[in-house]
């Protein structure tokens, strides 16, 4: 019977099939690789900030770590639909995967 990180991956494979597109993912030491991960456009954050609620948008991309050559980091840079996105934060899922938080490239 598989594990929790068999069944685990086993998800986190069958959304990126289903609902991935297709990336350039250029690590800052490294050679870049195509891969197929969920982005999303406008990612909304909830937290508190001070005692404050916060909320902020920005674009995501979801990855499964065992189809990057390295571990991404901030500063990576990547292609999606023909816009240029850099790694400005990564939230490993502990599962596996992580959350690529973006800001989009200025041309």
């Amino acid at each position: 019977m598989p594990g929790w990180d068999d069944l685990a991956a086993m998800v986190g494979g069958a959304a990126r099939d289903a609902f991935g597109t297709t990336v350039l993912y250029r690590p800052e030491s490294g050679d870049p690789v195509t891969i197929t991960a969920i982005f999303h456009a406008e990612h909304a954050e909830a937290g508190l900030a001070g005692g404050v609620p916060v909320t902020t948008t920005a674009p995501v991309l979801d990855v499964l770590l065992a189809d990057l050559a390295t571990a991404p980091g901030e500063g990576d840079t990547l292609t999606v639909d023909g816009s240029d996105y850099r790694v400005v934060d990564v939230r490993a899922d502990g599962m596996g995967g992580a959350k690529l938080i973006l800001h989009r490239a200025q041309p």
